[in-house]
């Protein structure tokens, strides 16, 4: 997997590791908690990898048990303060304390007005036919991506995502961000 972002998060020693085509680095978390079984939530402050300089700290749920990795930005200013909820749609690994998370370059961002949109459906395709991604993990990924779109338009977001990660987790994800949960 050349260009595939690649996330791998040791929760024992609270390390969270991003590896890119630009970008290799390791990165403390301030906190660690666990949601039921197979959920966990991180918390860390936000290193500057990108041109986003005004995020504090960012929040991630992550769910072996999916495809599906959700991030919370606190960004008060810049572009991703319009964000509520980003969602990267990828492949989990997991082996005692260390989840792995391979990116499959789908994402939906969720804003603070409860629309969302779809991003880099075509980044994912060319990443299939360059091989990046096999055809088991594609299938995969857009049956997530099109039963949660489905839930999101049945349900509502939030609700769709309570449902899916638990109201604890995305109470925790949201704590003191918003006022409608």
């Amino acid at each position: 997997m050349i260009n595939i972002k690649y996330y791998n998060f040791d929760l024992t020693n609270k390390i969270e590791e991003i590896q890119t085509h630009a970008v290799n680095e390791k990165i403390d978390l301030e906190q660690v908690v666990r949601f039921g079984k197979d959920t966990y939530g991180i918390k860390r402050r936000w290193k500057i990898l990108s041109s986003h300089n005004s995020v504090d700290f960012i929040k991630r749920l992550l769910s072996p048990k999916g495809n599906l990795m959700l991030t919370y930005y606190r960004d008060k200013e810049g572009e991703m303060s319009n964000y509520l909820i980003y969602i990267d749609f990828g492949k989990y690994n997991v082996s005692n304390n260390l989840i792995e998370f391979y990116d499959q370059e789908l994402d939906i961002v969720i804003y603070n007005n409860l629309k969302y949109k779809i991003l880099d459906m075509e980044e994912t395709i060319s990443a299939y036919e360059r091989g990046e991604i096999a055809l088991s993990d594609l299938s995969d990924i857009l049956i997530d991506f099109e039963n949660l779109v489905n839930n999101f338009n049945y349900s509502g977001i939030i609700n769709s995502l309570s449902l899916r990660f638990g109201v604890t987790a995305i109470n925790w994800l949201l704590k003191n961000e918003v006022s409608f949960i």
